[in-house]
């Protein structure tokens, strides 16, 4: 077995297109069409905490991992949607690395 720290600086980048299109009322016998077409983006960072370790099984590495984020969700901000995202700032993951040894352990 072999344990192992980490530390770092995660950056996380999301964007994406809303397409919103349909029809309205302009009155009883006349309906206008209207498409609409919305990009957005958000980004933020954290930091990063962790350990684990690694283990091998014939030419199989197992590597179980905690991982503690903390996010820097910034305030409202138009032109980024990262303040709106449903994330908390802390963050706990467990993670599982899984990987081929070319050398069988022994």
């Amino acid at each position: 077995m072999h344990p192992y720290l980490l530390a770092g600086f995660v950056r996380r980048y999301a964007s994406g297109k809303d397409d919103i299109t349909g029809y309205r009322m302009l009155t009883i016998s006349l309906e206008q069409a209207y498409a609409n077409a919305d990009y957005w983006h958000a980004h933020d960072h954290a930091w990063t905490l962790g350990g684990g370790y690694e283990f091998r099984v014939g030419h199989l590495r197992f590597a179980p991992e905690i991982r503690y984020q903390r996010w820097d969700v910034p305030y409202f901000n138009p032109y980024n949607l990262a303040s709106r995202l449903p994330l908390l700032p802390n963050q706990v993951q467990v993670l599982m690395g899984i990987g081929w040894a070319w050398r069988p352990a022994g």
